[in-house]
């Protein structure tokens, strides 16, 4: 959703990435799944999520960053209501020689799952609040299109289980070829 022709009428088109992820869920995902391609969500608007009721669902961030051009640090930062400091990694771009702080791709997506599960459905968030396992039918996913998966793994350094991270050769390896 929506249809590819109205995909290809969109006033802001899909990124390189988020076409080449959007078709290839297309060809790949079973007939059960269903593809919501920028879905409106009470304001969010995740790149793509996909949907099986029997399984869950999926959110994917998408990005087109040029390898070498972003990096990422470890920071303390003292928050504005405790006064407390706590480790955050912080993202970098690289703009006429000079770095400029960036959103954390993982922490994007997981806002867009927390107000999914929390603002817009609260039922589903009141279930994973009385049992936490609950929580494991709603993934979270970021696609770096023009890295590898070492490469976006390398600068996420990011735990697997709490977001999956990958880059363009997953979508070319031989265990997905047609």
């Amino acid at each position: 959703y929506p249809t590819w022709d109205q995909i290809d009428a969109f006033r802001n088109p899909l990124t390189e990435g988020e076409y080449a992820l959007a078709k290839y869920l297309d060809v790949k995902l079973p007939e059960q799944w269903e593809i919501f391609v920028q879905p409106f969500l009470n304001g969010d608007r995740p790149d793509i999520v996909i949907f099986n009721k029997a399984v869950g669902l999926t959110i994917y961030e998408v990005k087109d960053w040029q390898p070498g051009l972003y990096h990422s640090k470890i920071r303390q930062i003292k928050d504005k209501l405790t006064g407390q400091y706590r480790t955050v990694r912080q993202f970098y771009v690289k703009v006429n020689g000079r770095e400029q702080p960036i959103l954390n791709p993982q922490t994007q997506v997981n806002s867009y799952r927390h107000n999914l599960i929390g603002l817009y459905i609260p039922d589903i968030g009141e279930a994973i609040d009385s049992y936490t396992p609950n929580l494991t039918s709603f993934k979270l996913a970021v696609y770096f299109h023009k890295m590898t998966t070492n490469q976006a793994i390398g600068l996420m350094q990011t735990n697997p289980s709490h977001c999956s991270v990958f880059g363009h050769d997953t979508l070319k390896s031989p265990l997905n070829s047609e």
